[in-house]
């Protein structure tokens, strides 16, 4: 018995969140400037070349690419080279590294892991240990051109762990006529020959790497696959990786800049209420107002025009006329953001949907939101309301020649609101009252400077929202720019802040709603299918190995997909959304774990894993793929993308349902749901998949209150057919096309609601 290597690829050591991380076209830049420099230095090496060479090219390589200012790399007593977790000599040692000349016979190769450079690895492991440093992360073996990266997880429990081994180094440090050599042929070595568990570990040779940064070509859109091998490789020696930092969660976080330069645009601010401590959003004092923001702009139109005195009730906005304006305005403003949001996820599947679909500059611009494209608030207008909410053949021909590639979506969202219709739509702003560019501002020069002077408000938004990548999936490709990721989680996080502008809002962190919703649904599905097949399941894993062997035939899918069909999700004080996304995933997820996900009676996707990666659902083939779908994908990726639009579809249709008593919440919630349908689009014979009327089943009311017990029975023979009739208009309403149908279908709806309500209330 012998120690042996196991090799482990960069999908199995890099965190699969890190991994959907796109880095910037300049780190990769960065990367192979470096490495050219570093082969190039080791080509040149003679063979009385010293170690110490090899320890300075490396250092020198690591510092340049990854390390620089943040963290220490240089010798540290008698370890040869070392990553500290800090700027610091005197902070703890995260990587410990061991270097030889290239050529070595001290040093390891696959078939022959025990030499010496594991053996020294293993006496700076011991001494670190013993010197209670807890902060190791990795150890890495380099001759320059190899290098082996191993987990620190396996020296904790094969050394550290081993009683003789530390027995016998703590003999070996006592002894003071004892040598390193000594230690290496009587400890080390013997150990590594009698060590039955194989060392996991990560091997990479810097030539294989080099032709492939140096390609011409490998910036192009096409290439995404030699893109993801280029940032695995940035990935595998970056402080997340080795250091075990982890990358910058943004599902679980608000993005400062963006949350304050995107609120002075507003014209708004966030303040501590001083009795409370809650964060609040209001608006600026007096004399700090900027006419040019947004919400200014709006307030200067409504007051101008009276248009409060058009409003059925102008008293549920406050009582002195400076509240209402301003609970006006933010309404409005939330409104005409949630658009602008959502188009900017959108703006960004197209983008990515179409990627390679035409030459570079030949095809049709995707980039609608772009401030050329746009060119003030009654172009925005028309996108709302004469693009987005028509259908592509009945537009305009003035429509068609601008927009004419920009999609059709059937959605609520772009349908002129009550309180539009009252008061003013987004054209009636001034598109050109200027607004100061914040100091801090994320907008730069020509020069690549922070931008000073004025802009107008618009201009100043498309601007700013073109500064940060709005991809709602990564894959690991190369942007061309460093853009920080403003994803749907991120958004929600924003709608949430914006959304309790008056008494403050709590955002529950991703892993919570997460685990909430998983423990809740699987033990409904445990109690379901329990029931339904007759078997006593214990546990939710007893039921997922039972399925493996019983669920295998078609009829026993689609009962299985039945039962998970049959669960129902309601939250009675909805906010953003959060919790019904994390249910819709994890109903998703737990579909594909059982095998039943797309069942129909031609099969299911069984080739296929879907499971929840902070927050996000991530696809992945067997091989551990990423699946990205473009509009020329004819195979598993439309087949993928086909599935899950039309399973979230179904499950927000008819399993999901939320309340609120604040309106701009239940807008809210109605947005992330369409953002979460959004991202599994599809086209389908040159059309993209419009977007269902899901907003019925998010209303606003008082779930705390109710005059009618929740089991009471309909007796009346004429409710009861109406209640029939109602539920087939609800379902011809989630798929209508036709405005006009719509709304008579909203009051036949609203209508039943009432006639219902009174009907019931009679029992009470």
């Amino acid at each position: 018995m012998s120690l042996q290597f196991e090799l482990q690829s960069t999908n199995d050591v890099l965190s699969k969140a890190y991994q959907r991380t796109p880095l910037a076209q300049a780190e990769i830049e960065r990367l192979r400037t470096k490495l050219n420099q570093l082969l190039k230095h080791l080509d040149d090496i003679g063979q009385d070349e010293s170690e110490e060479h090899i320890k300075r090219l490396v250092a020198t390589f690591l510092t340049d690419v990854w390390y620089k200012d943040d963290y220490y790399i240089n010798t540290s007593q008698t370890v040869d080279l070392a990553i500290g977790i800090g700027p610091k000599a005197k902070d703890p040692l995260g990587v410990l590294i061991e270097a030889k000349k290239p050529g070595s016979r001290e040093f390891p190769t696959l078939d022959r892991p025990n030499t010496k450079a594991l053996q020294e690895l293993l006496l700076y492991y011991l001494r670190q240990r013993e010197a209670e440093n807890h902060q190791i992360c990795h150890l890495v073996l380099t001759n320059g051109w190899d290098w082996y990266l191993i987990n620190e997880n396996w020296w904790a429990s094969n050394c550290w762990q081993d009683r003789k081994l530390v027995e016998d180094f703590r003999r070996f440090e006592a002894d003071k006529g004892k040598t390193t050599a000594d230690f290496y042929r009587e400890i080390a070595s013997p150990f590594f020959d009698r060590v039955a568990e194989p060392m996991p570990v990560t091997h990479i040779n810097l030539r294989d790497y080099q032709a492939l940064l140096n390609k011409q070509d490998l910036y192009d859109e096409v290439n995404s696959q030699d893109q993801r091998k280029a940032t695995a490789f940035f990935k595998l020696l970056s402080p997340q990786h080795l250091l075990k930092q982890g990358h910058k969660n943004v599902g679980n976080s608000l993005d400062r800049g963006f949350y304050l330069e995107l609120l002075h645009i507003l014209g708004l601010q966030e303040i501590t209420e001083a009795k409370t401590g809650k964060l609040l959003i209001t608006q600026l004092p007096e004399g700090q107002r900027l006419s040019g923001s947004v919400i200014e702009n709006a307030i200067r139109i409504i007051q101008t025009n009276d248009e409060l005195d058009k409003l059925p009730n102008p008293k549920d906005y406050g009582i002195a006329l400076p509240e209402r304006l301003f609970n006006v305005g933010v309404e409005l403003v939330i409104t005409w953001l949630n658009r602008v949001l959502f188009l900017k996820l959108l703006e960004a599947q197209l983008i990515k949907y179409h990627r390679g679909a035409h030459p570079p500059g030949q095809g049709p611009n995707f980039a609608f939101l772009s401030p050329s494209f746009i060119a003030d608030y009654d172009e925005l207008n028309k996108l709302f309301f004469r693009v987005l909410a028509v259908l592509r053949e009945d537009r305009e021909p003035e429509i068609i020649e601008k927009f004419g590639h920009i999609p059709y979506l059937n959605s609520s969202l772009f349908e002129i609101s009550d309180l539009e219709r009252n008061t003013i739509k987004i054209n009636s702003l001034d598109s050109n009252a200027l607004l100061p560019i914040m100091a801090g501002t994320v907008l730069r020069d020509q020069n690549g400077n922070k931008a000073t002077g004025k802009l107008p408000a618009l201009q100043y938004l498309l601007r700013f929202l073109d500064a940060y990548n709005f991809s709602s999936e990564g894959g690991g490709e190369i942007q061309a720019e460093n853009k920080t990721l403003i994803n749907a989680k991120v958004l929600g996080l924003f709608f949430e802040k914006i959304n309790g502008y008056k008494d403050g809002s709590i955002y529950t962190p991703g892993y919570i709603t997460e685990y909430m919703c998983r423990e809740n649904l699987l033990q409904l599905v445990v109690e379901k299918f329990s029931e339904a097949f007759d078997v006593p399941f214990e546990s939710y894993q007893e039921l997922r190995s039972w399925s493996f062997r019983a669920i295998t035939n078609v009829s026993n899918r689609l009962k299985a997909n039945g039962l998970i069909n049959e669960l129902r999700v309601c939250d009675p004080a909805v906010g953003s959304g959060h919790y019904l996304v994390s249910a819709l995933n994890e109903i998703i997820a737990i579909k594909s774990e059982l095998g039943v996900l797309g069942i129909s009676t031609s099969g299911s996707l069984l080739e296929v894993n879907v499971e929840i990666l902070e927050d996000e659902l991530v696809v992945i083939d067997r091989f551990g793929n990423d699946i990205n779908y473009t509009v020329q994908n004819k195979g598993l990726p439309f087949e993928v993308q086909r599935t899950l639009f039309h399973e979230k579809q179904y499950l927000i249709e008819t399993c999901l349902f939320g309340v609120d008593i604040n309106p701009n919440s239940v807008k809210i919630c109605r947005l992330r749901l369409w953002i979460e349908l959004l991202k599994n689009a599809y086209y389908d014979q040159g059309e993209l998949q419009t977007l269902p009327n899901i907003d019925i089943n998010i209303k606003e009311g008082n779930s705390l209150l109710s005059r009618i017990p929740l089991r009471t029975e309909l007796v009346d023979p004429k409710m009861i057919r109406r209640v029939d009739e109602y539920r087939g208009w609800v379902k011809e309403y989630k798929q209508t096309t036709d405005k006009e149908r719509k709304r008579g279908l909203v009051q036949l709806i609203n209508s039943t609601t009432r006639q219902l309500g009174e009907t019931l209330a009679k029992t009470d």
